[in-house]
């Protein structure tokens, strides 16, 4: 299906956006993990981008559909996300015009981010990405980019796990670290809280 195809494009165009020009590159505590996040993405997107746009044959019939569908609205949500996000943590938005930092840099927090998303999940950014290649996997079918999906969800909750144990490092203020603490209790990581309850 050619708006499947579109969509994948579009979530690469997020991850490349994401990674060269919307996250602040301050020094990368875990450059080794980095650099094979970056590999892995790598990979994944070039293998899922030729099995989508020149070797994927849809098969005909009901499961096809409902993959694709699902595919579909996976790829609008994680869009959706991501957009939502870039807009909330663009630099004339966050205290002081800054830039939230790349995944995996080693920072001092100066202050909780809890507006649009953040309100919902703590990490809406890895979320989206999550969501993104969920759909590529749905769309592609592959087992291959099941390994690699496994692979990144435990990349992103390991980068969640440093910038939550950011907030409650010795170096930042106290304030912000029992802001923080509220926060966690009160905001889910990967899903909304409040969902858990229905």
């Amino acid at each position: 299906m050619l708006l499947l195809s579109i969509l994948y494009l579009c979530f690469l165009g997020v991850l490349f956006n994401a990674l060269e020009y919307h996250f602040e590159h301050l020094h990368v505590e875990k450059l080794g993990q980095f650099r094979e996040i970056i590999m892995t993405i790598a990979v994944a997107s070039l293998y899922s981008a030729y099995h989508i746009l020149f070797n994927h044959q849809q098969s005909q019939g009901a499961t096809s559909n409902i993959t694709s569908l699902i595919a579909f609205v996976f790829y609008i949500a994680s869009l959706s996300l991501y957009y939502w996000t870039w807009t909330t943590t663009s630099p004339s938005n966050l205290p002081g015009n800054g830039r939230l930092a790349i995944i995996f840099a080693r920072t001092k927090p100066k202050y909780v981010l809890s507006t649009g998303p953040f309100a919902y999940l703590r990490h809406p950014t890895y979320a989206s990405y999550f969501l993104g290649w969920l759909a590529v996997v749905i769309h592609t079918r592959s087992l291959f980019l099941v390994a690699l999906l496994a692979a990144m969800a435990g990349f992103f909750e390991s980068a969640a796990r440093l910038e939550e144990r950011q907030f409650m490092g010795p170096n930042v203020d106290e304030k912000v670290a029992k802001e923080y603490d509220t926060y966690r209790r009160q905001t889910g990581k990967w899903i909304p809280k409040h969902l858990l309850w229905i």
